[in-house]
């Protein structure tokens, strides 16, 4: 299973402004409940200020809340037939929400939702929203553990069956887990390698939490290789559209030196990237030259370079501790996704929502946990 997020910036760097994908996150992709909260209340101020003159049909409406836990409603009643009850489940199931609630009445399920987070989780807020929507509206529950408490808890297992204060666990929901800074020690590796094994549904498991490498984005890419996995000519060609130029820097990449000396020569037109998640770890502009030439070749291995976007800017307020400020901003658009597979077959595959983060001009980061961006609302104009 895996809950994605696809970011875009419209960039003026061409003739004519054009949507470019910045990166695909495929792990703990976040603030799709808070996104849905941020453009109803935006949607609200409309309605109550008409003098603003502002349509509502302008302010597309984000369907995260509907979409994200109704998919993991049917990633559990998949669970419970693959598991424990071992017959076909019917289409209709599946795809009509009063049935799925009725076959979860009928089940009675004793099985949860792992929530896996970090010790000291600061994104909380956003969490609860899926937790509380699982519970009120499916009778599903949850429970939240770190990797640690994971490993602890299921180190002395004899089965597949992963558990939580000893219960049944039907899907784990990676909130955590993709920085380094989440396995300071061998029990959240083996949190996380008991997870792996398990026969609960991982959301994402590590093969998907991989693909969102930046590696793996620069690897798709390079010609023929989306081809491979789409078959539309218009498709591929709208897809290809988005990318940004890409340069590999291991030593087995083709392109390794000529990206080298356009990062030296231009760079200011680049952002070096890590295979980091969690913002704060891309270089930009001038800083670029002095750092490739700090690296070793193994160490340079580990770093993209990717063509910098030159978004629209526009004037705007934005509230932030309590204050109101006035500022140029630069927005990022992020698309959501939901897929729920196996090896044999694709169960769902669909659009789920989509958030929006605006941060100051002048900033070069957009990550709001960081302190560089804000969660806003699409407005069409």
């Amino acid at each position: 299973m895996g809950v994605l997020r696809s970011d875009y910036m419209v960039s003026q760097s061409g003739r004519r402004p054009t949507l470019r994908q910045v990166e695909i996150n495929t792990i703990a992709s976040s603030f799709g409940f808070l996104s849905e909260r941020v453009c109803r209340a935006h949607r609200m101020l409309a309605l109550k200020f008409p003098q603003l003159r502002i349509q509502l049909e302008d302010m597309p409406q984000n369907r995260f809340m509907e979409a994200i836990p109704s998919a993991f409603a049917r990633a559990l009643v998949l669970y419970e037939y693959k598991c424990n009850i071992r017959t076909q489940l019917s289409k209709e199931v599946f795809d009509d929400e009063r049935q799925l609630k009725a076959e979860l009445a009928r089940q009675k399920s004793s099985t949860l939702v792992l929530f896996v987070v970090q010790p000291d989780e600061r994104n909380i807020a956003d969490q609860r929203f899926l937790e509380f929507e699982l519970l009120s509206r499916y009778g599903i529950r949850s429970v939240r553990k770190t990797l640690a408490a994971i490993g602890e808890e299921n180190q002395d297992r004899s089965d597949s069956i992963l558990r939580a204060n000893e219960e049944e666990v039907a899907i784990s929901y990676f909130r955590a887990g993709y920085t380094p800074d989440d396995y300071p020690n061998e029990s959240c590796w083996l949190g996380r390698e008991l997870i792996e094994s398990s026969r609960s549904i991982k959301c994402p498991d590590i093969a998907t939490h991989l693909l969102g490498t930046k590696k793996v984005q620069q690897y798709l890419a390079k010609d023929g290789v989306v081809e491979k996995y789409i078959f539309d000519d218009e498709a591929v060609r709208r897809i290809r559209a988005t990318f940004a130029t890409q340069y590999g820097l291991g030593v087995h990449d083709d392109d390794r030196e000529l990206g080298i000396a356009a990062a030296k020569a231009s760079p200011e037109l680049f952002v070096l990237k890590p295979q980091r998640e969690g913002g704060g770890n891309n270089i930009f502009g001038a800083g670029i030259p002095s750092h490739i030439e700090s690296m070793d070749d193994s160490a340079l291995s580990a770093f993209v370079l990717q063509e910098r976007f030159f978004p629209t800017v526009t004037r705007s307020m934005f509230v932030r501790s309590g204050e109101i400020f006035e500022s140029d901003i630069e927005s990022e658009l992020g698309i959501f996704g939901v897929l729920i597979g196996s090896d044999e077959k694709v169960f769902l595959n669909e659009y789920s929502g989509h958030l929006l983060r605006s941060k100051v001009a002048s900033s070069n980061e957009t990550g709001f946990m960081l302190g560089f961006g804000m969660i806003d609302s699409i407005f069409l104009t």
